[in-house]
């Protein structure tokens, strides 16, 4: 799995740089068209030029096709722009549409919607017939945040987060990791994701309310924390946790030694927990590989890397996050909004802001 900004020392985790910028509900849209290529047969040519990228779910924006008879336009012409799987016409019609030239030889290719992931998916437009039949295709850009599991065990899995994907279905090299926020809460798989700040949180557990808490492992007795420090202890073990810091760092932090990716991660992941959806911190969770209750070689390394992490955010005295850390919240039905009362896993992440 790729590793994020591992060039630091095993205790000064990552530095406050790092995340992909985005407003709550939006994607970003790039401004550039593309000039597709010409393809001809007896004298007749066609030509398109892709739209400015658009986000899912919304309507793309206008592109045209042009046709020549021998290098001249040609007015009249019937244009037929077949759709790919996944994009629409407006009203939910996806059946190849005509489409006339006018005087200039050019059709305008209007009322194409979007669909639920992001990609790149290809138009055909086509113009004459017989022998005189031309095609060319026409790119289509789709930006938004897609997210799928990741690394780890099924109960505390990491999540690969992608900008902007070309392709879904070959996702490569993930542009950030993500951990969840809430507990309880069922998490994203092949979903798109919104990022915002953290104000844009849809839960109602810690992150959003603050508690007082007890640290059972300092001996500690009830604190009060704010939302805000409850955030940054969230953004403090994110930053010294794997994949921020690389497993042999994170086994220098704790005096620990052959800790998996899995370990590392679910350690990470419940003492995120721990301040999120408790009233306490306390390393006696029944871990997916170890149990409190037989004390096995396993669980003491769970035990090790969630007592680093857990107290290392509780000594932390930042009063707040960084504008670096970012929620990512999910619609569990395809282009919908998510919203408080019917949203999937939270997430946050720290990854690559400047």
């Amino acid at each position: 799995m790729e590793q994020l900004n591992t060039g630091v020392g095993a205790r000064g985790g990552v530095p406050r740089r790092t995340i992909v910028k985005g407003a709550a509900w939006s994607v970003p849209v790039i401004a550039a068209a593309m000039a597709v290529p010409m393809a001809s047969a007896s004298g007749e040519g066609i030509t398109g030029t892709s739209p400015i990228p658009s986000g899912v779910c919304s309507p793309v924006g206008d592109f045209t096709v042009s046709v020549t008879t021998n290098g001249s336009a040609t007015a009249g012409a019937l244009v037929s722009v077949t759709l790919p799987s996944g994009l629409s016409w407006a009203g939910g019609a996806s059946n190849p549409k005509t489409f006339i030239t006018d005087a200039s030889g050019t059709a305008t290719i209007t009322g194409v919607v979007g669909p639920a992931k992001p990609g790149t998916y290809v138009v055909v437009a086509s113009a004459g017939s017989g022998t005189t039949l031309v095609s060319t295709t026409i790119p289509v850009f789709v930006q938004g945040t897609w997210i799928v599991t990741g690394p780890g065990t099924s109960g505390a899995p990491l999540h690969a987060v992608y900008t902007n994907p070309s392709d879904t279905g070959n996702l490569g090299t993930a542009t950030c990791f993500a951990y969840c926020i809430e507990h309880n809460v069922k998490g994203p798989n092949g979903k798109v994701g919104y990022v915002g700040a953290v104000g844009s949180f849809l839960g109602s557990n810690n992150f959003r309310n603050g508690v007082t808490t007890t640290n059972y492992l300092l001996g500690t007795g009830p604190t009060a924390l704010t939302a805000a420090q409850v955030q940054a202890k969230v953004e403090w073990i994110m930053r010294h946790s794997y994949p921020s810091v690389s497993l042999a760092q994170l086994e220098a932090a704790t005096g620990q030694t052959g800790l998996t990716e899995a370990w590392a991660i679910e350690a990470a992941q419940y003492a995120i927990w721990s301040y999120t959806d408790l009233t306490f911190v306390d390393a006696n969770w029944a871990f997916a590989d170890g149990s409190p209750s037989n004390q096995t070689a396993n669980f003491l390394k769970y035990k090790a890397v969630f007592t680093y992490l857990a107290n290392g955010a509780w000594n932390d005295t930042a009063a707040a996050p960084s504008s670096c850390l970012k929620v990512l919240s999910s619609a569990s039905a395809d282009c919908a909004t998510p919203t408080g009362a019917s949203h999937l896993q939270s997430l946050a992440m720290v990854c690559d802001c400047a």
